[in-house]
């Protein structure tokens, strides 16, 4: 090949290697799988090189930054690698390896804590129902009407004795 020859690019044959070596297609940075979106990308920029660690699905977005070398060529294989055996599932074991058991302490600690604070207010209720006087009862309020009408009949009684003995003292002088 003359140094001026531009490799030539086999396409078809390049798409065929992929899906054999590459069998879940997504786009390796992002994951998106509109296959329609996906293109082929040659890591090397070597169109020719149809090696199959030399080709990664990526979309169109990737596809030009990874173009612009914004990602390097061993962070686009270790996530195509990854793509291949999550195949899109994602997997959170490796930064949420805890997070079960902590939510299950975290949901005993709290039903603890609700029926703790329940006890607390029957206990409080109890107490207070202990500090009340007895309830008045319908026949003890009937008695107590009674007893003040009487009382306030009597202070009446008196009122006017006293009255008419005044008004009675002041004809006869």
């Amino acid at each position: 090949m003359a140094v001026n020859e531009a490799p030539v690019r086999r396409q078809a044959e390049a798409r065929r290697i992929a899906a054999e070596h590459w069998p879940y297609r997504c786009c390796v940075i992002c994951g998106d799988t509109f296959v329609a979106a996906l293109q082929l990308a040659h890591l090397d920029q070597n169109a020719g090189n149809n090696d199959p660690d030399n080709l990664a699905w990526l979309c169109g977005k990737h596809h030009w930054m990874f173009d612009c070398a914004l990602y390097p060529i061993e962070a686009v294989k270790m996530m195509r690698a990854h793509w291949q055996v999550t195949k899109g599932v994602p997997d959170h074991t490796g930064r949420l390896k805890d997070a079960g058991k902590k939510a299950g302490r975290t949901r005993t600690r709290q039903a603890a804590a609700r029926k703790a604070v329940a006890t607390r207010q029957k206990r409080q209720v109890a107490a207070s129902a202990a500090m009340e006087p007895p309830a008045v009862t319908v026949e003890a309020s009937a008695a107590t009407s009674r007893s003040l009408a009487a009382i306030k009949a009597a202070a009446t009684r008196r009122l006017r004795r006293r009255q008419s003995s005044d008004t009675d003292g002041a004809d006869g002088d």
